[in-house]
């Protein structure tokens, strides 16, 4: 029988990851994806003129919301529309905004956005505690696209997290390797091959389940049943074609 814990992983991977296709919106390459119904509007943080860094560490963030929350108390496409709209106002009130806050947890993704619009990992330090501070470091980290600020994490757990929230930012598969955990280097992979939508980076996966778990995740990001056949595990593939379809 497999490892439990394995398999309840397995299914946080494909609920969990399958929101995650870009609420930001990126340049088109010419490929036309296939739509159903009405086009989906555009989200409220398009109207922020982000930079493409700033895009990329929002998204990230949002898809490690949704992610870890599973589909909880925010969805993907909610949490860019309302950090959208926080980080339109931290443009153009700066850090006032921020104290202007009552609730911590807004008050803290505050700082972080407004840390990372100024690319300065030192107001990081405004943040409430550690876990908080190593939310903002990562911010900024992302948006210098520069894992080395990492280091500014007080917790190892914290910079593990902030590598992977760099490498899922920047699509770059290979800061994965820096993670020193081997659970953390496995949810790096298939966070950046969800961003990257692309399977080949799951062979980077220490195990078959973990790989195939990895291709179920992207599939289902894709919405391309067609993947759901690399994966050799009945389970996995059971639960990618219905993710995927």
């Amino acid at each position: 029988m497999k490892n439990l814990g394995i398999l309840v992983l397995i299914e946080l991977l494909l609920i969990g990851v399958m929101a995650l296709s870009g609420c930001i919106g990126e340049e088109k390459t010419g490929e036309v994806e296939p739509t159903t119904g009405e086009p989906k509007p555009e989200p409220a943080i398009e109207e922020t003129k982000l930079t493409t860094e700033e895009k990329s560490v929002v998204e990230s963030y949002c898809s490690f919301i949704s992610f870890i929350t599973k589909n909880g108390y925010m969805d993907y496409e909610g949490c860019c529309e309302k950090k959208g709209e926080m980080y339109k106002a931290i443009k153009e009130k700066g850090i006032s905004h921020c104290d202007s806050i009552d609730m911590a947890d807004d008050k803290n993704i505050c700082i972080s956005f407004f840390a990372m619009s100024k690319k300065d990992v030192s107001l990081c330090d405004r943040t409430s505690d550690a876990s908080e501070k190593n939310m903002c470091v990562a911010f900024v980290a992302g948006a210098k696209q520069d894992v080395s600020v990492c280091d500014r994490t007080p917790t190892t757990l914290g910079k593990n997290g902030c590598i992977a929230f760099v490498a899922t930012a920047k699509k770059d598969v290979s800061l994965c390797n820096r993670i020193s955990d081997a659970l953390g280097k496995y949810m790096c992979v298939v966070l950046v091959a969800t961003a990257k939508q692309d399977v080949s980076v799951c062979d980077r996966t220490s195990t078959v389940l973990r790989r195939d778990a990895c291709i179920g995740a992207v599939a289902g990001v894709k919405q391309d049943v067609s993947l759901c056949d690399e994966i050799s595990d009945a389970e996995i593939k059971e639960m990618c074609i219905k993710g995927a379809s």
